[in-house]
């Protein structure tokens, strides 16, 4: 699906969430068209993205779009239960959801069983899943569409949970800033500073770019989660 055609089906304003890269098209498109904004906010955590969509709406009416990896599922899992959920306060919601992990699929170790559960940890919380493919025809989208608008307009929350390669964009973003301290520099200055201390590093892109950076014949990391 090209990230074009899922804006135009989406008719949102408001988008908050955690980059991701198999959602790449989508934090490229918002980058380009809203840039880092009051129409879109890059938050430290899921969580934060939630209770952010929800005073959107509580402000304006209109229905707010929150993106993240599937790894993230278990950080929205609290404010989707105790704030948005139809028995609570009735704040609709969309999701656009990663699937890393997908089962049948090469991913790395911690994704298998987040991959999973996906569908299921979404459907506990109240968060109706619908699954988006590279071979989702036209017509099954619109089918899809239907079936979100329905949901969020009773006040629901659903989630569009793209495979890996579902997603499209022609035109791929540059990230650039003024800064002049790169990250991967930072890192390095900080394994050189640590000596034989153990270095634990969170799973995810930083953790490979510790092992690249760190001389492991001159240190000893001695174990990376």
């Amino acid at each position: 699906m090209n990230v074009d055609a899922l804006f135009k089906q989406l008719d949102k304003e408001f988008f908050t969430g955690v980059p991701d890269s198999l959602l790449r098209p989508v934090c490229d498109y918002l980058m380009k068209e809203k840039g880092i904004s009051h129409e879109h906010v890059i938050a430290a955590n899921e969580g934060n993205c939630v209770g952010m969509a929800a005073g959107y709406y509580l402000a304006t009416g209109k229905i707010p779009v929150v993106y993240l990896q599937n790894s993230g599922i278990g950080n929205i899992a609290n404010p989707v239960i105790s704030l948005l959920n139809q028995q609570v306060y009735e704040i609709p919601c969309l999701f656009l959801v990663g699937w890393r992990g997908e089962p049948g699929m090469k991913d790395e170790p911690q994704h298998s069983f987040q991959g999973m559960i996906t569908h299921q940890l979404l459907s506990d919380i109240g968060v109706v899943p619908f699954t988006i493919r590279e071979t989702t025809s036209p017509e099954e989208l619109d089918c899809i569409f239907q079936q979100v608008h329905s949901l969020l307009d009773k006040g629901r929350q659903a989630a569009l949970v793209f495979t890996a390669d579902s997603l499209v964009n022609s035109e791929k973003q540059i990230y650039k800033n003024e800064f002049l301290l790169k990250r991967e520099r930072a890192i390095q200055m900080i394994l050189e500073r640590t000596g034989e201390d153990v270095i634990v590093a969170s799973t995810g892109k930083i953790s490979r770019e510790v092992l690249r950076c760190g001389n492991r014949e001159e240190r000893s990391i001695k174990r990376t989660f």
